[in-house]
């Protein structure tokens, strides 16, 4: 039984049952923090009412890619092979057994690992 229920979600656990002992293909979300977005507020019409709000600016949050390097050294350290990363996503697809993914969600980068649908 995986002991992180909240970091490794049902899609990965339902399809690693489906192929008992074998890596499945997963996606692994890293706790990057969120970019700082400013909004500004429009003023239309005579009434002074607020019309809409629209986006300023997005800051991205600095360290994100070193986090991301982090991220990846971690898993390529825990997997044989090199995770294929979804930087806008701040995530890594990569294929994991169920000990693999255990150890990953061990860490504090790791924010959820979740089972990767394969269409073709």
């Amino acid at each position: 039984m995986i002991g992180h229920p909240v970091k490794i979600d049902d899609s990965f656990l339902d399809q690693s049952r489906a192929k008992p002992g074998g890596a499945v293909s997963a996606i692994i979300e890293i706790d990057v923090p969120m970019p700082k977005v400013t909004m500004r507020r429009e003023r239309l019409g005579t009434g002074g009412r607020a019309a809409s709000a629209r986006v300023q600016s997005i800051t991205p949050y600095e360290g994100a890619p070193e986090l991301m390097e982090q991220a990846a050294r971690l898993i390529s350290d825990v997997v044989d092979h090199p995770p294929v990363p979804l930087a806008s996503a701040s995530s890594f697809v990569v294929d994991l057994t169920p000990k693999q993914a255990e150890a990953l969600a061990d860490s504090p980068l790791v924010r959820r690992i979740y089972g990767n649908l394969r269409l073709i």
